[in-house]
Order: C-alpha cells, then structure tokens, then sequence
C-alpha cells in the first residue's frame, strides 16, 4: 500500500471521491497532503507497535540537571514515542523514571529504552498501514465533511488495532521475562546492532 492508495481508501471511507496524486490542487488533495504526515506521526506515537519498536541504551545529558535524584538523559534522536526504561535483561516493574521535556530520567547507571522509531510509510507492515487510513479518515472527516459521528466511527477501528498492538507487546514482554537470559540478550543485540553482554548496564 502506497501513501496514495492509502489516502484514497481513507477518502473511500468517507465517501469522497480519490485524489490522483498527492500534489493534486483540489480542497481534498491539499487537505490529505496536508494531514498525512501529523496522522503518520501520531499512529507511531500512540500504540506501540511491533514493527517499529526499537532498543537502545541510553546517553547521558551532561546539559540537563538532577531532578528528583535521577540523571537526565538524552532522548534517542530517531524516536517518536518511549514505551519503557529498563535495566539488565530482566524488566524491572519497578522501575522509576520520568520522561519529561525530550529528556529521561531515571536513577539507573546504565539505563536501556524500549521506543518507537520514526519509520517511512513505506516500510510499515500491512496491519498498521491499515489502522492508519482509519485515523485518517477520522482526522480527515472534520476537515472534509464536518461528520463527527463518523469520524468517531473510524477512529474506534483504530483504536481497536492499536489495542491489539499493545495487547501482544505486552505479551512479548511477559515471554521476555519467561525467556531465558540468552534468548532476551540475542534478541536485544538485534535491535541495538551490537552485543549487549559486553555493555556494562547488562548482565552477561
């Protein structure tokens, strides 16, 4: 699904007629050229979904000060929403942190993020493309049509797919507590690009 098609079938649902391009000068067109983009931004930002989720550790803010005894550090560059801070390769429900002001802080030495990355449509899975033209539509509806009862509809479908989302992420990180530390260290390297059993903030 291209962005295109994806902007047509949200239209489709509102029973507008589809646009040609995304530059095309109509009131549609620069309404949907307009909206995509802050509607791309906040799916991403919203659920977390699975394709998009990323780990990194966490860089110190030198410029930022102590606030309630935590360090502040730097929110990764590439990220749209944080979904937890951690250490080690076990979660720690009790971990404390605040994210506040595009910094983190938390009184782990060596603190990993879990977070989701800001990724071209292009690359989304289809199931996530398909929640998309429903917020779409939503946001699209009170621009195009004034409809709130339809916006509302299409946004409900939305939320059902982001509730899916983070039903199984939720699942996977009850499996991560289940798995063996091996398993969680080799999945973490994958997303981080390096080994993580020689950084300091996780156990071997």
């Amino acid at each position: 699904m291209t962005i295109l098609e994806a902007v047509n079938r949200a239209l489709t649902f509102l029973s507008v007629p589809p646009i040609s391009k995304m530059s095309e000068q109509t009131h549609t067109g620069r309404t949907m050229n307009r909206q995509f983009d802050a509607t791309r931004k906040s799916v991403l930002s919203e659920y977390p979904w699975a394709f998009a989720i990323r780990f990194s550790d966490l860089e110190v803010a030198d410029d930022c000060p102590f606030k309630h005894g935590m360090r502040g550090y730097k929110w990764p560059e590439d990220a749209v929403a944080i979904w937890d801070v951690f250490f080690g390769a076990d979660r720690i429900e009790e971990t404390k942190y605040l994210v506040e002001d595009r910094y983190i802080y938390t009184n782990f030495a060596f603190p990993a993020v879990e977070y989701s990355l800001d990724i071209p449509f292009e690359q989304w899975d289809i199931a996530t493309k398909e929640a998309l033209t429903h917020r779409l539509a939503a946001d699209a509806c009170a621009k195009l049509l004034r409809s709130e009862e339809l916006a509302q509809t299409h946004l409900q479908k939305y939320i059902s797919f982001g509730v899916l989302a983070k039903r199984n992420t939720r699942n996977e990180r009850r499996l991560d507590v289940q798995a063996s530390g091996s398993y969680i260290r080799v999945r973490r390297a994958n997303s981080f690009g390096r080994r993580l059993n020689n950084h300091p903030g996780f156990r071997p």
